[in-house]
């Protein structure tokens, strides 16, 4: 168990490398045209993109402050969310380094 204080943060990182997430998403698939991995994502609108991970972060937020009491599953949580970002800034990176 831990505070409500700490809980808190980590909810605040998870939402944070969320929404990174979906920035990231959008420049490299709607602003470099870089092809996304998750074959979900090639066959919906953006508008849909957005209302799906903004149902998938509430969700997980709400569970994260209901049900999950564990530090270092929060932990984990925060940590393969951030991943993605860091994921997402290499291509970025890469792409833009082999376009030049």
């Amino acid at each position: 168990m831990f505070s409500q204080k700490e809980k808190s943060r980590f909810v605040a990182w998870f939402i944070i490398a969320q929404i990174l997430d979906i920035v990231m998403t959008l420049i490299c698939v709607y602003k470099l045209e870089m092809e996304e991995i998750n074959p979900l994502i090639n066959f919906i609108s953006l508008e849909k993109l957005i209302l799906v991970k903004l149902f998938g972060i509430s969700f997980s937020v709400y569970l994260m402050t209901k049900y999950i009491n564990y530090k270092l599953v929060l932990q984990a949580v925060c940590s393969f969310s951030s991943a993605a970002v860091i994921w997402n800034t290499i291509n970025i990176i890469v792409e833009l380094v082999a376009r030049s």
